[in-house]
């Protein structure tokens, strides 16, 4: 077994040493993790089976060193990702909708919230008031209403 697994070093160094090797953060990211926090700017910066919250609207066009947050489930509290009151505008690349939150929602009360559709984006969140305002992001449970 181990050498196995000297072998599959040996050919992820050389494949690496090739330039073949995947070496950016989403190349590597399986279908249950979530991609590091990148910066960059556009919708196709934002990978297949995931949703993208953008630091400004138009999806970092005019600031393509600013933050994209890359996930794949519900998040209660996106300041503890760095993301929370932050998002100018968003790509959902799921299958599924995703609900835009100004708070994390109750059964009672589910505040500002939009819910934005399968394979769609919004360019500008402030059109929605929620510039700079999202603060959770629900896949299915709490949708807007």
């Amino acid at each position: 077994m181990r050498h196995l697994a000297t072998a599959v070093v040996a050919l992820v160094s050389a494949l690496a040493l090739s330039g073949m090797a995947p070496t950016t953060a989403a190349a590597t990211t399986s279908a249950s993790s979530v991609p590091a926090a990148p910066t960059g700017a556009g919708i196709d910066e934002c990978p297949q089976n995931f949703y993208c919250l953008y630091d400004y609207r138009g999806f970092n066009i005019r600031h393509s060193d600013a933050q994209i947050w890359i996930f794949k489930n519900s998040v209660n509290d996106l300041g503890t990702q760095g993301a929370g009151d932050r998002a100018g505008s968003v790509v959902n690349n799921l299958d599924v909708p995703i609900h835009l939150h100004r708070h994390y929602p109750t059964w009672a009360d589910s505040g500002t919230c939009l819910e934005v559709r399968p394979h769609t984006s919004v360019y500008d969140l402030g059109l929605y008031t929620l510039d700079n305002e999202v603060s959770s992001v629900t896949l299915g449970e709490y949708p807007c209403y």
